[in-house]
Parts: C-alpha cells; sequence; structure tokens
C-alpha cells in the first residue's frame, strides 16, 4: 500500500508542476502572463450580494416539490440591509415532454421543455430535479433585478447562463444595472477551468502572482482575483470592471472567518442554504399530509437512500 500511495503521490506532483500558456476562457485564451495581473486598493461603497439555496421535499421521476430561498444583503463600512423571498415550486410532467411549473408564495416561472438540448445532459431527458434548481437561479437573477441604491451586486457563482431559460433573465438583470449605473459581478467560489496543459486554472494563476490584492484579466469579462494580502485563495471573477469590482469586493474581505472571501456573500450563502434538518422537517409535514397515495412515487427513486441508511 505504501508503494501504491509513493506513485500516486509521484503522479500528482508531476500533474501539478505542468507549465501552462493559457487559460482556455468561454472559446478564448486568457493568456498566463504577469502583464495581466492589476494590483487594487480597497474601493469604499455600497455592494448586495445575493445567493439561493433549494432542497426537493417531495421526488419522484414525475412530480417534484422545491422549496427555495433566496437572500440579500448590503454591505458598506457595516451591514447596511438584507431581505429574503421563500416559496414553494411544484414541477409537474406533462404531455409533449413538458415540465409544467405552480409556484406557492412566489413569482410564476412558467413552463419548460424536457428536451431543451441547453438543459440536457448528453442524449437523456431533462431530470425534473434540474428544473427545481434552474426555478432557484432564476429567482436569484429576479431578487438581483429587485435591488437598487447599490454601486455594485454581486451574485454568488458566475454570470453565464446555464440554459436557455436564464438568457432573458439575464438580460433584463444586465439592462436593469445599467439603468441604475450598478456594477454586476460574479463570483465563484470553485471553478472548473483549465488552462492548456489540462491544468486546473485558479492555481496556475497563483503561480504567477504578485504579493498583495490583484485582479487578472485580458479585456474579457472572466478573470480571477485575489481579494486580501493574506489569503492563499483565488476566484473566479465575472465582471464588466474589473479594477472597481476587485477593489469594493476587498473591502469586505478582511473577516477572520474566510480571509479573502467577501464576508457578505458567506452570510447570503448561510442565509439562504436550506439545511438537511430543515429539508426534512418541510418533506415531513408535506407528506403527512399527502399520506400514502404518494408513497409509489417516492418509493421510485428512494432506493440509494434506502441502502446509504443500512449503514
Amino acid at each position: 500500500m505504501k508503494d501504491v500511495i509513493k506513485e500516486i503521490a509521484e503522479h500528482v506532483g508531476s500533474a501539478i508542476s505542468r507549465k501552462s500558456r493559457y487559460v482556455s476562457v468561454d472559446g478564448r485564451k486568457l493568456m498566463l502572463d504577469v502583464k495581466n495581473f492589476l494590483k487594487i486598493g480597497r474601493v469604499e461603497g455600497k455592494v448586495a450580494f445575493v445567493d439561493g439555496g433549494n432542497a426537493e421535499v417531495v421526488s419522484s421521476p414525475s412530480i417534484s416539490v422545491q422549496f427555495i430561498r433566496v437572500f440579500y444583503c448590503v454591505y458598506g463600512k457595516e451591514k447596511l440591509s438584507s431581505g429574503k423571498k421563500e416559496f414553494y415550486v411544484m414541477v409537474k410532467a406533462g404531455e409533449n415532454d413538458t415540465y409544467t411549473t405552480k409556484t406557492l408564495g412566489g413569482e410564476d416561472f412558467g413552463s419548460f421543455s424536457s428536451v431543451d438540448r441547453s438543459m440536457m445532459t448528453g442524449s437523456n431527458k431533462v431530470s425534473i430535479s434540474r428544473v427545481g434548481e434552474l426555478c432557484r437561479k432564476i429567482a436569484e437573477i429576479r431578487l438581483c433585478r429587485s435591488i437598487k441604491d447599490v454601486d455594485m451586486i454581486v451574485r454568488d457563482g458566475d454570470l453565464e447562463p446555464d440554459a436557455e431559460a436564464e438568457v432573458q433573465e439575464y438580460s433584463e438583470l444586465v439592462e436593469h444595472c445599467s439603468k441604475n449605473n450598478i456594477l454586476l459581478c460574479g463570483l465563484s467560489k470553485t471553478t472548473s477551468l483549465f488552462t492548456d496543459t489540462g491544468d486546473a486554472a485558479a492555481p496556475s494563476v497563483l503561480k504567477l502572482a504578485p504579493p498583495g490584492i490583484w485582479v487578472f484579466y485580458d479585456g474579457g469579462n472572466i478573470g480571477f482575483a485575489r481579494l486580501h494580502e493574506g489569503s492563499r485563495y483565488v476566484f473566479r471573477l465575472d465582471t464588466a470592471d474589473f479594477e472597481r469590482a476587485g477593489g469594493l469586493l476587498a473591502q469586505n474581505s478582511n473577516d477572520a472567518v474566510f480571509l479573502g472571501y467577501p464576508y457578505g456573500l458567506v452570510e447570503a450563502d448561510r442565509r439562504a442554504r436550506v439545511s438537511r434538518r430543515e429539508a426534512e422537517y418541510l418533506k415531513t409535514k408535506i407528506l403527512g399530509v399527502l399520506g400514502r397515495s404518494i408513497e409509489p412515487y417516492i418509493n421510485s427513486t428512494n432506493a440509494h437512500d434506502i441502502l446509504d441508511s443500512i449503514g
């Protein structure tokens, strides 16, 4: 076993020592060049942080009930305001490869195609659970559109639509920000971007990085940032103004809870997340009302859960 572990360590060491020339970003090359680093300072301003969470409380191939929560908080030198929305979305499989949705306590999301290529994985139809996740993301975008009187809106994650249904929502968000002179930004805790040699993008950027606070970009809308001098983390940053966005984010990234990561996003994540305990409580309440009639539907997807509970 020691020999196997040693061999694994050698292979990993070889993989992380690769030298790369560029990061593949949205069909273009972000060159790994020290000239693309820009050192920045902290900038004061009002920043809104937005995140969302969801949990599937009824799960079957044809019926899904999702509990969704979206949250925002606004920070300047200190916390200024916050708010949240909570609602249920019922997704039901219908005729002609269509999923219909009904929202209880929130905005309408309409219907979705189960053969929408932008949402499919290979030749498999879109899963009903995927529709609930999409509704949560759309709710986050709509919450962003309701925010005014701030210098920047930050969404947890990137700003790239994952599905055709998000394109119009993002377009309206960009219009809202332009009309209200708000900078739009996406900050990703994790990124799957790769370099030309197959290396992970974030550590490849960090290998070249100068000390201090900086942003890394070359004129496109996707780059990277380190938001505190003492941070060992590099995050993907999506924005149209890297210097301003980085400076505004850096003012909120001094908390020891996660040094170099905006505390506003820490709070938004914590307040939006639907914990497993909360999800189980909501599930128990709903199933208690539905009774045994729903059991055959749930049993068609929960076999793995039964096996996992056996231990």
